[in-house]
């Protein structure tokens, strides 16, 4: 779903809208006559964009070191009025000329904003916002009034557009309807909702008796019958609250287009609904949290249905959807239209699927991602979201309000068709710059789909009105199919602006909503599916279809037809990537030309999509329409096709090192985002800190695929191998798949279900992780280098060597291409390189050596670090006397001559050079020299084991953690002081414990510090820039900026605040001309000396005006770190304005930075902020499913504003009682909180029952029900002692129920077989209550179910009662190669479970011996019988003993019950059977069973013996026969020796001889059973002190002596064990001497 720049500014939301901000930024953007050509968005250069009238900006506040969430810092909006005589020259200097063609502008005459202010903390909704729309004749504004006319709405234009008044004035006002609004709920004391209906639905009797049967909910007043918060569970809490910054007023907007009825009052501003006379439900499903909860949605479904309401509309959605009526959203739309509610949802706002974040494929630079424009030709464009892909639903297009010939599509507005080709959207509403209403009677313009979406849902009210008076008897899902069918049949296909092709249907739909046709159309039209578009999928030349007309009307009605001259595909423009429409010569839809309906007819008319000469796999689409001879009105139906195969186009994209990859290109890095196959960490760093020509997702291009490699051991330095992989088209299925260098699989790293395409949403271009149905575990395409061992039954690293990281694709299409893959070759590299012949010539000042690496090696861009003493330096390994030895890059020498400032490092004293090389893998090797003193040095003292600007390394032999202190190491050449402290040298060297909690040390010969030697730092300043504030005044630049007067255009000084530290430089660049000026940089203090460059006076040629852009760059603490603050944007902090008067004061010049009027932050750089941090959408603050937690309050256990899963460990915690199904929450309050409101049990948040007791310590503890399986929310509100009201919600998803498991091989958790087959299969059947589970094979992830059904159960919804998981169980089947030994026997350890979304496990292991000379046991010799069926059918067969219990099954493989009380459906053990039809087996559902009976069958398994199980004797053993005597040879009874193992067959099956129990083995022999088990312990007296040994009869040293007299218990029957000569009994698995008991 789109995430939206909500109109506070200062937090994302789920919901289909643009805010005006966004909308008015990327419009001015469009129209700019000069746009900076930059390389991506997230490092975009500050635009801006002088264009005619106001002007839009974003700024950031402050200008600090770059983050890694560009959405972090607060953004203001303003809109400036040009000063035309101060800037006139401005808009020359700019260099502007208008490139865009008619084709790219998305508004040729586009809607005037009057002057608005919109800042961090405040909204256009508390400022009056107006617009001018040339729609048809009528013209509205609420700036300019005529007296003597009346006010018209402020949404008149939309209404023109939709023809709304013509619905009206047939009768039609929403009069006895009810519309129910799911959203962020909606404030109803607005006064354009003071009006109630003159026919309510719904009174105030039945509404209270119907919400005190359900438990929740309440009765406004007859204009809002019910209102609920369905987020926080909460029935007060339903206008949003405009000071909290998770909220929004996005529902109230909603619901003043659907059902507003404001009046004329003078001039003030009001708004008019489509459906005034319509009650309103509000349904909120937004709390903290910008993405809805699915259960909520689906629970407000499901009770807006029960409740009475006749429309449901839902401007909100997510990710980019298929049909599926397992997913519990598309399940609830489905039960409300089955149930006669229409249900409206908005398409979503990402525009193509194509318009990604990447213009390769673009020449024009006006291009913007998420819009009409694309950079591929995509099989399928679609970006609809989640539940609006819902088949029978109406999904909603936006569209603009202008008319005519400048009728235009809203170019956010999502593309269909759905994964099947199935088309969306339905149809287009009014959705651009639209004014509504919002809280506290003021007004706001907003755009999206979320905008249209209740355009169309009240126009569905008027219908249904309609319908309801005219045609009742139309009910249930067929009103609903019927009022869907009026709205598209009567909607007017637009032409593309700039062409004369139709809009394509997979963006308009039908076309553009006309309510007033709708309502009086006389007819219907619908499709062999039920809707009313024609979705022929994929086809061949010729295909049928048929259309179902309907007559409403007592009269009869003709009907003539026309395809509108043939179908159209699509065309891409290769320098705009605009997609239009061509019409296609041999594309025709022929049938029936005219025919006519009888009254009341419904009838079947023929039609076929006829293609002629046509090329192979490309869309077929166009509109039907049929024109009524009678009044010359028009139904319309839209069709599309898919001419080839559906699964032609490769869905991977294109790696990141191609040319051109169409959308961002796909990539491998490590846990820390490095992307692999260009260099080790550090030498990244480099390449992108210091040589700036890339920024961290750029620099994937230069990989080298020969070259991605990780070190898998640990170290938390590329452990791990991570894809950013970017897909063309959702896919049912994506799985992860790890090959040997042979080719053959070592492991399925994951198997994902359901995975949405690659798509812009808010400006960032999806990869798969980011799919909603990976939201719970975003890190499964990870693979850990590990791999399954089956020897041990463990995972281990695997071998170091070439490997293929592969992803399998299923389509949801079917086709010979359905199943794609996509290779990346990766190497497993856990062995550092080796240098040698390290030294360092004093004379050169060359460090020189060689290395070498067994593994993947390096590349052109590695470096090698050189650390002198405290300081860090780089030295690239192909520069200079270095290179490499080998075509491979994998050994190599080196002569690094220092530079003047690694010179400047050493010292008089002792030193140490130390050179660090890292392999593509980021296995590092290091190796130091000693350096004597530099007796040219002045620093007598140096730092051996720390590095100035970076913390103490807590991982170092030199860190206590006890005492929290690190020990320094170094050289010195006498006595010195360390922060006033002595140290004494001894040898040259010093060694000195420091606290980790000191930042700062400096070295001095005295203890006053006042002759400094050196000083160290274990932080750096973080990077800050912001231009003085003093001496400044609000310049013009378009938008308003900081500036400064000057009296010298050619010397004018300019100063900022920077940051106080080491290596901190400033800059600042002329805007218009690019001249870079370098401050002197002093204190704080950044100094300038500028000149003025634009407005050069006509008279005396002086330039009066300059822009200047500045920042700081800090470099260090290593030679690759490098901070620079943000120059994108445009604000006083980053921006200054620079003008000349011949009259203006001298410049003063500040020394004390404090006197500049900047709040001045010094602060300790994150050093992790030097690497690349998270990717775009992938920052903590860029999700949706959380929020940042509140200050004040602090939980035990539970993620505040966040979810927290728990399984079975809820009930072994003690939080969860299952038995009262009641969930406790404990957690501390700070002291600044007065008071906790919590909604648990009870709706109402002021009842007694919600207010939690506060201990004297803060602490608290409270109760909530919560089902044993499901989601619920806790909110909660807390009140600080200065009267602060906070809110917040805890997300509480439970499942106290374990998967199931079945494992046909494994007889309880654990089995061990022998066999001789050299193929074993492992098969079973896994199941959940929940869907998501993911089954493990020997730790391949082989299958993960989808996850979209939810977690509640809701009556109506679910039809069982445990489970929500529609899917069934899940069978498996793996085959096992057992002889990987070269024909010797093996033992392999099989190892699968299966775990739940909230993390319950079930484990099952087997351990299988494989020898090729085992014997299997002989089976019970057959007899051939005869046997008499109870129907006379003379049958043979064979007779067989049951070696096992067995049931008897069906013909269908089902366990037939006995209806018989007295006996039994399982036949027992020994019992005889006879198969029929001469023993010959019958196979069902692959299983093999013989016949015993009518459709009576028994498993074969059940009369052959199990493999044997292996034992191992505790004592020694005589061997016995069938007889139960002891089997001699030579005269000599057979011993077994104790320790030796045996074969017990069948899985260790006892046979009882004379009264005595025996194992069988193979060869017919018995060995008794109670020589495998240990006798009792034997009861011993100690009489001596003895000490306790182990094994190998040495002391065990923490034992205790253990006492004279003691009593001990010797294990079996004291059991006499020799060690190394002495006898010992075992207790406790220890040993104690014999001798200890005489």
């Amino acid at each position: 779903m789109r995430n939206s720049t909500a109109p506070n500014g200062n937090r994302n939301f789920s919901f289909v809208f643009k805010a005006k901000g966004r909308l008015e930024d990327i419009e001015t953007q469009k129209k700019a006559r000069t746009i900076i050509n930059v390389r991506k968005k997230w490092v975009a250069a500050a635009i801006i964009a002088l264009a005619s009238g106001s002007t839009v900006f974003l700024s950031q506040n402050t200008t600090e070191a770059a983050t890694n969430d560009p959405g972090a810092s607060d953004v203001q909006v303003k809109v400036v009025q040009q000063d035309q005589k101060q800037d006139q020259n401005s808009t020359a200097n700019a260099a502007v000329s208008n490139s865009d063609s008619a084709k790219t502008q998305t508004n040729a005459t586009d809607q005037t904003q009057n002057s608005t202010v919109v800042s961090g903390d405040s909204t256009t909704a508390n400022s009056k916002t107006s617009q001018t729309s040339n729609a048809q004749t009528t013209s509205t504004t609420t700036n300019s009034v005529d007296p003597n006319q009346e006010q018209q709405p402020a949404n008149q234009a939309d209404h023109v557009k939709g023809n709304v008044q013509s619905a009206w004035d047939q009768g039609y006002r929403g009069q006895g309807t009810v519309v129910a609004v799911i959203d962020s709920g909606a404030d109803p004391t607005h006064k354009d909702f003071q009006t109630m209906p003159e026919d309510p639905k719904l009174s105030k009797d039945d509404m209270q008796a119907k919400i005190a049967e359900q438990g929740y909910g309440k009765y406004v007043n007859e204009k809002f019958p019910y209102v609920y918060n369905y987020a926080d569970r909460d029935n007060d809490y339903i206008t949003s609250d405009d000071t909290n910054a998770n909220d929004s007023p996005h529902g109230q907007h909603v619901s003043g287009i659907i059902a507003a009825d404001g009046k004329p009052d003078g001039n003030k501003e009001y708004v008019v609904g489509v459906a005034p006379e319509a009650q309103l439900m509000q349904l909120r499903v937004f709390g903290q949290f910008s993405d809805e909860k699915t259960d909520d949605v689906a629970k407000a479904i499901y009770d807006a249905t029960n409740l009475g309401a006749d429309v449901i509309q839902m401007s909100l959605g997510q990710g980019v959807a298929d049909q599926q009526l397992t997913n519990i959203e598309q399940k609830a739309v489905q039960y409300a239209i089955d149930h006669g509610v229409f249900v409206s949802i908005s398409a979503s706002n990402n525009g193509n699927s194509a318009s990604v974040d990447n213009p390769s494929k673009v020449k024009d630079q006006g291009y913007q991602s998420g819009g009409q424009a694309g950079n591929y030709e995509p099989l399928n464009s679609s970006t609809v979201a989640n539940p609006g892909v819902s088949k029978n639903a109406l999904t909603v297009a936006a569209e603009k309000s202008d008319t005519g010939d400048l009728s235009d599509m809203a170019y956010f507005s999502s593309w269909g068709p759905a994964q099947d080709y199935t088309l969306k959207p339905d149809l287009s509403a009014p959705g651009y710059q639209v004014v509504s209403t919002v809280n506290h009677d003021q007004y706001q313009t907003m755009s999206g789909t979320s905008m249209a979406g209740p355009f169309a849902a009240a126009s569905a009210a008027l219908v249904i009105q309609r319908l309801k008076q005219t045609n009742p008897e139309l009910k249930g899902a067929q009103l609903v199919a019927a009022a869907k069918a009026m709205l598209m049949n009567t909607a007017k296909p637009q032409t593309q602006l700039g062409y004369t092709t139709p809009v394509s249907p997979r963006r308009q739909g039908a076309g553009q909503i006309d309510v007033g046709a709708a309502t009086a159309t006389p007819v219907y039209v619908t499709t062999d599916d039920g809707t009313s578009s024609v979705s022929l999928h994929q086809v061949g030349e010729s295909t049928k279809f048929t259309l179902a007309f309907h007559n409403l009307t007592d009269q009869s009605q003709t009907y003539t037809f026309d395809d509108y001259g043939g179908g159209y595909t699509e065309q891409r423009d290769t320098t705009t990537g605009v997609f239009h429409d061509v019409q296609l010569a041999g594309a025709r839809v022929n049938g029936e030309h005219s025919f006519t309906l009888a009254p009341k007819e419904e009838r079947q008319v023929s039609y076929s999509l006829d293609l002629t000469g046509l090329k192979k796999n490309q869309s077929v689409e166009g509109f039907l329409r049929f024109t009524n001879a009678n009044n010359a009105s028009t139904v319309s139906v839209p069709y599309l096709a898919y001419y080839g195969d559906l699964t032609s186009e490769n869905v991977f994209d294109q790696n990141a090192n191609e040319e051109h990859p169409d959308i961002q290109g796909n990539r491998l890095v490590n846990e820390q985002n490095y992307p692999r196959g260009i260099a080790d960490q550090e030498s990244l760093k480099e390449l992108v800190n210091v040589d700036g020509n890339y920024n961290w997702q750029e620099v994937a291009k230069l990989y080298e695929s020969g070259k991605v490699a990780f070190s898998p051991n640990d170290n938390q330095k590329s452990d791990l191998l991570k894809p950013y992989v970017y897909l063309k088209q959702n896919v049912k299925d994506l799985k992860v798949e790890i090959l040997d260098a042979q080719g053959n699989v070592v492991r399925v790293v994951s198997d994902v279900q359901g995975v949405d395409k690659s798509y812009d949403e808010g400006g960032v271009t999806k990869d798969t992780s980011l799919s909603v149905s990976m939201r719970d575990n975003p890190d499964a395409l990870e693979w850990d280098g590990k791999v399954y061992n089956s020897k041990t039954g463990k995972m281990e690293t695997a071998k170091d060597g070439n490997y293929t990281y592969r992803l399998v694709a299923t389509l949801w299409n079917k086709g010979p291409h359905q199943v794609q893959t996509a290779d990346f070759p990766v190497v497993v590299d856990t062995v550092a390189p080796t240098l040698s012949n390290v030294k360092y010539d004093a004379a050169s000042h060359t460090l020189s050596g060689k290395y070498q690496d067994a593994g993947a090696g390096f590349t052109n861009y590695s470096y090698a670090t050189v650390t002198v003493n405290d300081k860090v330096f780089g030295y690239k390994l192909s520069d200079g006397g270095s290179g490499f030895d080998n075509a491979e890059k994998t050994k190599g020498h080196f002569n690094f001559v220092l530079g003047q400032d690694a010179l400047s490092a050493l010292t008089a004293a002792a030193n140490k050079v130390t050179v660090a090389l890292s392999d593509v893998a980021d296995n590092t090797s290091l190796a130091t020299v000693n350096v004597a003193g530099d007796h040219d040095s002045e620093t007598s003292v140096s730092v051996w084991n720390a590095v100035d600007g970076l913390a103490f390394d807590q991982k170092s032999p030199n860190y206590d953690a006890a005492t929290k202190t690190y020990t320094l190491v170094g050289g010195a050449n006498h006595d010195f002081y360390l922060n006033g402290k002595l140290v004494q040298v001894q040898d040259g060297k010093y060694q000195v414990p420091v606290s980790v909690n000191t930042t700062k040390f400096v070295f001095s010969t005295d203890p006053e510090g006042q002759h400094v030697l050196k000083d160290l730092s274990t932080v750096t300043a973080k990077a800050f820039f912001n231009w003085q504030k003093t001496d400044t005044f609000d310049g013009n630049f378009g938008v308003t900026i900081g500036s400064v007067k000057t009296n010298n255009p050619n010397d004018a000084v300019v100063q900022a605040v920077v940051t106080k530290g080491k290596d901190v430089k400033a800059y600042a660049m002329d805007y218009f001309t690019g001249k870079v000026y370098t401050g002197e940089v002093k204190d704080g203090i950044a100094t300038f000396h500028v000149h003025t460059s634009i407005n050069q006076d006509a008279t005396t040629g002086v330039y009066r005006r300059a822009l200047l852009t500045g920042w700081t760059e800090v470099d260090g603490p290593s030679f690759n770190d490098k901070q620079e603050t943000s120059r994108d944007g445009v604000s006083s902090s980053n921006h200054l304005g620079v003008y000349y008067f011949a009259n203006a004061a001298n410049r003063r010049v500040y020394t004390d930075r404090n006197a500049l009027g900047v709040e001045a932050k010094d602060e300790a750089a994150k050093l992790d902020s030097f690497g690349p941090g998270a990717y775009p959408g992938h920052a903590p603050s860029a999700l949706t499913t959380r929020t940042d937690p509140n200050p004040d309050i602090h939980f035990d256990y539970m993620n505040d504003n966040d979810t927290t899963r728990f399984g079975q460990n809820a009930v072994t915690h003690g939080y969860y009682d299952p038995s009262t199904q009641k969930f406790t929450v404990t957690g501390k309050v700070d002291d600044n909180v007065a008071s906790l409101t919590v909604l648990g049990d009870n709706s109402n948040e002021n009842t007694h029952e919600n207010q939690v007791k506060l201990g004297n310590d803060g602490k608290f503890s409270f109760t909530v029900t919560a089902n044993r399986t499901g989601q619920r929310p806790i909110a909660y509100i807390y009140k600080t002692k200065d009267g602060q009201r906070v809110r917040g919600t805890l997300n509480l998803i439970l499942d106290t129920v374990a998967p199931s498991l079945e494992v046909n091989q494994v007889n309880g958790d654990e089995l061990e077989l022998w066999t001789n087959n050299p193929k074993f299969t492992l098969s079973g059947k896994v199941n959940d209550n929940l869907d998501g589970y993911r089954l493990f094979v020997n730790g391949n992830n082989i299958y993960r179910e989808f996850l979209n059904s939810g977690y509640n159960q809701v009556a109506g919804l679910n039809t069982d009662t445990e489970f929500t998981n529609p899917y069934g169980a899940h069978d498996f089947e793996e085959v096992e190669n057992l002889n990987d030994n070269n024909d010797q026997p093996t033992t392999h350890v099989f190892t699968v479970y299966v775990v739940d979304q909230v993390g319950n496990k079930v484990e099952k292991k087997l351990t299988v011996h494989f020898d090729p000379n085992y014997v299997a046991p002989e089976e019970v010799p057959n007899t051939d019988v005869s046997t008499v069926q109870p129907k006379g059918e003379t049958l043979t067969g064979k007779s067989f003993n049951l070696l096992h219990d067995a049931y008897i099954y069906n013909k269908d493989g089902q366990v037939v019950l006995s209806t018989d009380t007295n006996k039994s459906s399982l036949l027992k053990k020994g019992q005889r059977i006879t198969a029929l039809d001469n023993g010959k087996t019958v196979v069902i559902n692959g299983v093999q069973y013989y016949r015993v009976g009518d459709n009576q069958f028994v498993k074969l398994a059940n009369t052959v013996l199990q493999a044997g199980k292996r034992l191992q004797l505790k004592h020694n053993a005589h061997l016995y026969d069938k007889n139960g005597k002891v089997v001699k040879r030579n005269g000599k009874p057979v011993l077994l020796r104790k320790g030796r193992w045996i074969s017990a067959l069948n899985n260790a099956d006892e046979y009882v001889i004379n009264g005595k129990t025996f194992y069988k083995l193979a060869n017919g022999e018995f060995v008794k059973v109670a020589n495998t088990k240990l006798r009792e312990p034997k009861a011993l007296k100690l009489t001596h002190n003895a000490f306790v040994y182990d094994k190998n009869g040495k002391r065990v040293k923490k034992s205790k002596v253990l006492k004279k007299g003691r009593t001990i218990l010797a294990e079996n029957n004291a059991e006499k064990f020799h060690i190394k000569g002495k006898a010992y009994y075992k207790v406790n698995g220890h040993f104690v001497k014999v001798a200890n008991t005489l």
